[in-house]
């Protein structure tokens, strides 16, 4: 568990960030968590997922398609409560998509909340686009400039 309570103590997002991260050694660990039950029935749920992207565009896919795309991304993650991130990452996740899973959970907990999920999820999405825009501004601003002749 990584507690971040000093993160900007006293700034605007200080007070809206979750103030702890719990990382899950599996995604069927974090997925059993979010579902409440047993890692081993984490594949055998049921039902469709449902969010919509930072463009405000619905999706809808089977709970197995999700499951096969955090696979495929190499992390995951939900916010409890506005307060507390529980998130799975794999050593083989992309930096940008590990970038863009914490900044969408951070998304979830800053206001304004909205009450439609949907409309909730693409302000999320906006969050995790424009952290991983900053970080790759920052990757090519700190890249070392080519010896020039």
């Amino acid at each position: 568990m990584i507690n971040l309570r000093h993160v900007a103590k006293n700034s605007w997002l200080g007070r809206h960030i979750p103030k702890t991260i719990v990382r899950y050694g599996t995604l069927r660990g974090c997925m059993a968590a979010y579902f409440g039950c047993r890692k081993s029935q984490v594949r055998k749920q049921r039902g469709f997922w449902t969010w919509a992207d930072a463009t405000g565009r619905r999706h809808r896919c089977s709970a197995a398609k999700a499951i096969n795309e955090a696979v495929k991304d190499g992390c995951w993650g939900w916010l409890e409560d506005k307060k507390k991130a529980h998130v799975w990452i794999s050593t083989r996740a992309r930096p940008a998509a590990v970038v863009y899973l914490l900044a969408h959970e951070i998304g979830h907990a800053c206001p304004p909340h909205k009450r439609d999920s949907a409309h909730e999820e693409t302000k999320a999405c906006r969050y995790g686009m424009v952290a991983v825009a900053a970080a790759d501004l920052a990757r090519v601003f700190l890249k070392p400039k080519a010896r020039r002749r």
